[in-house]
């Protein structure tokens, strides 16, 4: 699997996805509008982005070049990390997720477990 990573704490992001995966994801640590075109092309199968809030600047440009329907915040700011939320994107076919900075060291582990399940 390949997963496309951007946004703030983009290093922290890399080393939670690296360590969540047992060596079985290919990060492509990249920009936000590049993340859309690999997905879109066939090139990256998901995409993880971090910001302060989590639906902002992490998933905006993907909504905008993907669809509202590929697109999920999974953790936002103040916000509890919930597991059936992460789940259900993942069932729904979301291949877009945005997570608040505060949230990536609990939602990431999470979010990698449910892509390499689907």
């Amino acid at each position: 699997m390949k997963i496309a990573i951007a946004g703030l704490k983009r290093d922290l992001l890399e080393e939670v996805v690296k360590a969540s995966s047992d060596g079985r994801v290919t990060i492509i640590p990249t920009t936000d509008i590049e993340a859309a075109q690999y997905i879109a092309t066939g090139q990256a199968d998901a995409y993880i982005g971090a910001c302060n809030s989590g639906s902002g600047a992490a998933l905006s440009m993907l909504i905008g070049m993907l669809g509202s329907k590929k697109c999920k915040t999974v953790a936002g700011a103040g916000e509890p990390v919930d597991n059936n939320v992460i789940k259900n994107a993942v069932s729904e076919g979301r291949v877009a997720f945005g997570v608040a900075i505060e949230s990536i060291n609990d939602a990431v582990p999470q979010l990698v477990k449910a892509l390499l399940e689907k």
